[in-house]
């Protein structure tokens, strides 16, 4: 989860100041000075915040916070010839083919078209809605598609 720490504890010491005297140059209560080093309150008014900087003598907020994520985000691999060692292990999706001509060669579902081998070793002669035009183009982008790899 991502979270904004204040890194109150660290100025105070790089400043060699403890949180009773901040509190004093303040005029924040000890209590509250204690629990934003803690990190336990989630929200500081900007007239605290005016306090601490000049207390401290800082001119840069983000001096005093710091931003921790530690959510964990997988890689999301797209599909692309640069993933796949084996050109024929290629989703059919790399061979650019026209939407309708994708589409019937996905309605195959007996025949099973997944890779660019699976296309490849297939007698589409017996596909259903292919004909010698979309033949022509499948032939066509196959045979670009392995010529670039």
């Amino acid at each position: 989860m991502a979270e904004v720490k204040i890194v109150l504890n660290e100025i105070l010491k790089e400043r060699n100041m403890t949180q009773l005297k901040l509190s004093n140059l303040t005029g924040i209560r000890y209590e509250s000075i204690s629990n934003l080093n803690k990190n336990k309150n989630k929200r500081l008014s900007l007239i605290h915040l005016q306090k601490i900087m000049t207390a401290l003598e800082i001119t840069d907020v983000g001096m005093l916070l710091k931003y921790e994520d530690d959510t964990i985000v997988e890689p999301v691999i797209e599909p692309s010839a640069e993933n796949v060692e084996d050109p024929l292990d290629a989703n059919i999706e790399m061979l650019d083919l026209p939407y309708a001509v994708y589409n019937r060669l996905r309605k195959q579902w007996s025949m099973n078209f997944e890779t660019v081998g699976d296309l490849a070793k297939a007698d589409l002669s017996k596909a259903r809605g292919i004909g010698p035009k979309y033949l022509q183009i499948i032939n066509d982008a196959l045979e670009k598609y392995l010529n670039r790899h």
